[in-house]
């Protein structure tokens, strides 16, 4: 658990998947956990190389899952400051909505990362964080133009 969550970002989905049969592994599960022990081994020089910060969305992607997996990372130095990997709380309708609800938590965090660096007196560096959170949902993306341009409209009558 602490690899996925301090220094292996790349294993907590299948970490987390894993984590839920804790109390009644199955042969299925033991096969699981072998093939990520594996996937470590043959990664040890491998890294993870950030430009930006991400968020994104797994809408029902598995038949016995009814919420989304969602997740994201904030950078600051070219480091991992801020990130989560989790289940959304609500059950959404399509993948354009998981990956709103997505964008929606991960600007809460950024605005709180921004609001907490104001307050340590980083401000030149806060200025950077969260300005662009990048996603993969072109779908999501049009939708949050749309409505930035419907509100610039009714704005100005």
């Amino acid at each position: 658990m602490y690899l996925s969550c301090a220094t292996r970002l790349d294993i907590s989905f299948a970490v987390s998947k894993l984590s839920r049969f804790v109390s009644n592994p199955g042969d299925g599960h033991s096969y699981a956990l072998e093939r990520v022990l594996c996937y470590l081994k043959g990664t040890m020089s491998y890294g993870i190389h950030y430009t930006g910060d991400y968020c994104d969305a797994n809408w029902i992607s598995d038949a016995d899952e009814l919420y989304a997996a969602s997740g994201y990372v904030f950078l600051l130095g070219g480091g991992a400051i801020s990130w989560k990997s989790y289940k959304q709380t609500i059950l959404s309708r399509s993948t354009m909505e998981a990956e709103l609800t997505t964008l929606d938590t991960a600007s809460v965090e950024a605005k709180w990362l921004r609001e907490l660096l104001m307050d340590v007196h980083l401000g030149r560096i806060h200025a950077c964080l969260g300005r662009t959170v990048w996603n993969d949902s072109y779908m999501s993306i049009l939708s949050l133009e749309r409505y930035k341009n419907s509100m610039g409209s009714t704005s100005q009558r």
